[in-house]
């Protein structure tokens, strides 16, 4: 069947860069995929091309995606187009699903015996919990174990020597090179392994018995990865060993590196950068036409992208005519945009997303939404905003101020409040406190071990605490953060004070401290149980859950230097691409962040900046 036959049959009509992409079906490819350029019709079509018009077998080929949902997806849009028993020939499957089928293969060609799966069990949790506490001194909140896991995944993702990961604990304030270790030796120990591991062992395994990788490649002669931007270094190598053989290599890799945003779990854009130098004799195709947004955002948001260096060149073209242009919406603050925001979804008539880099810029607005019975959805990502340390020591501060016996709490927070207390000192107060039951404060004034100067920031404290039960949930807020020195110690020990904002936000209107507790309690509740009506127009998401997703109109908020992105100011620009500083990547993320949320947007773009800060991303839309 020719390609005139084939595209008559099954009524498909492509652009000429999509039918080039299509009809690359020999050697190594490297399909460079603008925004809403239409890769997954592009995929889908070429298999059904790779069977119908050029007699290779089905079974023979390999279609990696990045989630089980977007492997199964792809089966679906595939089958519907070709049929469904050709859908079950091809293989749709994840890298870790094919690195856990090259266990099983190694282990039934040795005769070894596979480690049982285990992704994050309570004995998991508990081995990282007391490795915190063993080399931080402190109690791992959840959000401090995500962090944790999230750091191991990065070493396992980016194969990171010894030396690179004990130059990570410079940046971190628990040692996570002597915790990963830990963890490693525990998995081994314990017989299980996890998502990363798979990959790990799996790569070990066809590096070191050519029985195996060769058992895969007569498998598959052909591999099609979708959003390789979103692999990992060693998901590249993986897949490079399962597609070279002797006589070819049959890759073909559908990403664009603009649109790579999950460096912080291993994401490896590089692989993309260098796919000539590792695939010899390759192709680099484009696809540069958008079919999603109004050209007005198309050409906004290239403007923003060409800003980049560590990407190839593309010339975005929009499909749609230019009809609504981007619209800038200048505040004062963050609440007067968080004000604007409400009286806009009090009246939405279109598919209306509110799009953020983090989730705490959104938790004020969800306050306000449901103090105002506003209908929404929220895209589910992973909240640690309620479990962060910030938050564990208000509640401790706040816990402690009600109950001045409570020394567990007092434990947590006696140096984060000026009580000049040594932590020897603090535990014997805690003893008495506990032994005699009065109240740490009484056991500090009693005590022989304190010298007047310490009992005069005792009497200081105490003071305060006893003060803040009487004021409002904002005005204690405020007394906690700056009289009691709360905020001097984050600043002191370099923490994220982000999410000051939201919490002075959910603060107001709040009669007193305990019901300030109670309203975090509530919003985290509601967020984490929340039911998503999908007719209510008005959704609330990350940039990183929207990723693949499109909306009618796009609101992007925060958008200042500081927030969005997160550095106060840009560094110096690249001039050197192999001279990179993690500075300047980590940037450059940032502006691809920007640049996937934008290009959310179908019909309208709606970007909030403010009077007196300086949003760089916002000022290179309009130049």
């Amino acid at each position: 069947m020719n390609f005139k036959d084939f595209k008559a049959k099954f009524s498909i009509n492509l652009t000429e860069q999509q039918e080039e992409a299509v009809q690359a079906v020999e050697g190594p490819v490297l399909l460079l995929s603008v925004p809403g350029s239409g890769k997954t019709t592009v995929l889908v079509t070429r298999i059904g091309w790779m069977i119908y018009g050029c007699g290779i077998k089905p079974e023979s080929i390999l279609v990696l995606t990045y989630t089980v949902a977007s492997a199964r997806d792809m089966e679906r849009r595939f089958a519907s187009k070709f049929g469904e028993d050709l859908g079950s020939k091809v293989h749709f499957s994840t890298i870790n699903s094919i690195c856990q089928r090259i266990i099983y293969w190694y282990a039934k060609a040795t005769g070894n015996t596979v480690f049982d799966f285990s992704d994050y069990s309570p004995k998991q949790a508990a081995f990282l919990s007391q490795a915190y506490t063993r080399t931080s001194g402190g109690y791992a909140t959840e959000s401090d174990l995500q962090d944790i896991r999230t750091q191991i995944t990065y070493i396992k993702n980016m194969m990171l020597s010894n030396e690179q990961i004990d130059a990570m604990n410079e940046d971190l304030d628990y040692d996570i090179a002597k915790i990963y270790r830990g963890y490693r030796e525990f998995m081994r120990q314990q017989h299980i392994m996890d998502y990363d591991d798979q990959l790990v062992y799996a790569l070990v395994m066809l590096k070191s018995d050519r029985r195996v990788l060769e058992h895969v490649q007569s498998r598959f002669s052909y591999v099609l990865v979708d959003e390789a931007q979103d692999t990992s270094k060693i998901q590249h190598v993986i897949i490079s060993m399962i597609a070279k053989r002797n006589d070819s290599d049959n890759l073909f890799m559908v990403g664009d590196e603009d649109q790579s945003i999950y460096g912080f779990r291993g994401a490896y854009p590089e692989a993309l950068m260098s796919f000539g130098k590792v695939h010899k004799n390759s192709k680099v195709l484009l696809m540069e036409e958008n079919f999603r947004s109004d050209a007005h955002i198309v050409r906004a948001c290239e403007r923003v992208i060409n800003h980049n260096v560590l990407r190839h060149p593309k010339k975005l073209k929009a499909s749609h005519a230019a009809k609504i242009p981007v619209k800038m919406v200048e505040v004062f603050t963050r609440g007067a945009q968080l004000n604007y925001l409400l009286k806009a979804a009090s009246d939405l008539k279109e598919e209306t997303a509110v799009l953020y880099r983090d989730n705490e810029s959104i938790i004020p607005f969800v306050d306000m939404l449901e103090k105002h019975g506003v209908p929404y959805r929220i895209r589910k990502s992973e909240l640690n905003f309620f479990t962060s340390r910030i938050v564990k020591d208000l509640a401790d501060i706040i816990h402690f101020a009600y109950d001045p016996t409570n020394t567990e709490a007092f434990m947590n927070i006696y140096f984060k409040v000026r009580t000049y207390l040594k932590k020897e000192n603090a535990r014997v107060l805690c003893g008495v406190s506990q032994s005699s039951g009065c109240t740490v404060f009484d056991a500090a004034y009693n005590s022989s071990l304190l010298k007047r100067r310490q009992l005069s920031s005792i009497e200081k404290v105490d003071s305060d605490f006893r003060h803040i039960v009487k004021l409002s949930g904002k005005d204690a807020l405020s007394c906690i953060l700056y009289s009691m020195g709360y905020l001097d110690y984050l600043e002191r020990s370099k923490m994220d004070t982000r999410k000051l904002f939201a919490l002075k936000k959910i603060s107001e209107g709040t009669p007193d401290l305990r019901g300030f507790l109670t309203r975090l309690d509530f919003l985290n509740k509601t967020i984490s149980e929340k039911e998503n009506d999908p007719g209510v127009p008005l959704i609330l998401s990350t940039i990183h859950s929207s990723k693949g997703l499109e909306y009618d109109n796009v609101y992007l908020i925060d958008v200042m230097d500081g927030v969005f992105p997160k550095a106060e100011k840009p560094p110096q620009k690249i001039t050197d691409a192999d001279k990179v500083t993690p500075e300047q990547e980590a940037y450059e993320e940032e502006r691809r962040i920007f640049y996937v949320g934008a290009t959310r947007a179908k019909k309208r773009l709606t970007i909030f900046t403010f009077k007196h800060a300086s949003s760089t991303f916002a000022n290179e839309m309009l130049k």
